[in-house]
Parts: structure tokens; C-alpha cells; sequence
């Protein structure tokens, strides 16, 4: 009786053996376990300062030119971060902006312009705000800080976010963290 067990026993257990080094994955950044960016199209933002918030969503770009009211060529990024589905209501959006018509230098870090107050008409930097309803009616706008673009292809920007936003009440947000954005469609 034992021999036909040993039999029967030895090819099941070998069988299942193979299957586990065979279903083994490893964790590495091909097999998408750890993540250097986030997922195509998306954010991780944490808040400092007065509110403790963790802002997560889906994220997009457009690179166009854009030209003054004196016809002079502003090469632009727009960057779109809206919240995504289960996470408290939030946009932002940030601009960034070079003189000339060429195509603007990437990767990069861009400077949060503090000089911008009123009208958009020429600049160049970032232009950035927030809109959080949770937080008030009142939109924040970037008066410091910067983004930086490391990660770039025909389809896809990457770098981290590290700005300080202030609304018309003088209350203050920092935001801090990574995103990955796609192409509008």
C-alpha cells in the first residue's frame, strides 16, 4: 500500500512545487508592485500647514503656444489634476510658461511666478491653483515654490509638485507630491 502511495504522492507533490516557482512573481517596478510615479494619469499629494489632506485623482497635460495681446509667442504646459472616484472634491491646475515658440525645455524645474495678481496675459513660471470646496468657497493661488518635470515622452510628463498656495484670507496650503499625467484627449 505505501509503495502505490509514494506513487500517487510523489508526481501530486512535485506537481504543486512547479506551479509555485512557476506563479511566482517577483516584486519589482516591470511587475508594477513598487512605483517610482505613480500610475499613468494620476497624482499623490499630501497638504502642510493649517490643513492635513492626502489629494489623489487623475492628472492630464496639453503643450500648446499661446501669444499676447502684442502677438508675442508664450510656449505653455497645462497641467490638470482633478480628485478622483472616493476622494473629497478638489481641482488644480497649474501653467507653465516660456517666452518663445520653441518647444519648452524638459526635463525641467519651473519657479512659481510670485508676480502674477491679476490678468493672465504673459509670464513666465507657474501659475498654479486649488480649489478645494472642503476647505471654503475661496480658491488658493501658488505664491512659492516649484514643479519639476523629470520624467518625459511624446505621451506622458512625470515629476513632483512642491508649492506653497495661499487664498484671499491669507490661510495657506502646501502641496507636496508626485504625479504622472497623459495627454488630454
Amino acid at each position: 500500500m505505501s509503495t502505490a502511495l509514494n506513487r500517487l504522492l510523489g508526481p501530486a507533490l512535485l506537481s504543486i512545487v512547479s506551479l509555485i516557482f512557476v506563479s511566482y512573481i517577483p516584486a519589482s517596478s516591470e511587475s508594477g508592485y513598487i512605483h517610482v510615479f505613480p500610475i499613468e494619469g494620476s497624482y499623490e499629494l499630501n497638504t502642510d500647514g493649517v490643513y492635513h489632506l492626502q489629494l489623489r485623482g487623475e492628472s492630464y497635460f496639453e503643450i500648446g503656444t499661446e501669444k499676447t495681446a502684442s502677438g508675442k509667442p508664450f510656449k505653455v504646459i497645462k497641467l490638470n489634476l482633478k480628485s478622483g472616484e472616493g476622494h473629497a472634491d478638489h481641482s488644480l491646475g497649474f501653467v507653465i510658461s516660456q517666452k518663445g515658440e520653441n518647444t519648452i525645455s524638459l526635463p525641467g524645474t519651473f519657479q512659481v511666478n510670485e508676480k502674477i495678481d491679476g490678468f493672465l496675459d504673459s509670464f513666465e513660471g507657474v501659475f498654479g491653483f486649488a480649489n478645494i470646496p472642503d476647505l471654503g468657497e475661496q480658491p488658493f493661488f501658488a505664491k512659492r515654490g516649484k514643479i519639476t518635470i523629470s520624467k518625459t515622452g511624446l505621451d506622458k510628463l512625470g515629476g513632483r509638485i512642491d508649492v506653497r498656495l495661499v487664498n484671499p484670507e491669507g490661510k495657506q496650503l502646501i502641496i507636496k507630491g508626485n504625479f504622472t499625467a497623459i495627454p488630454r484627449i
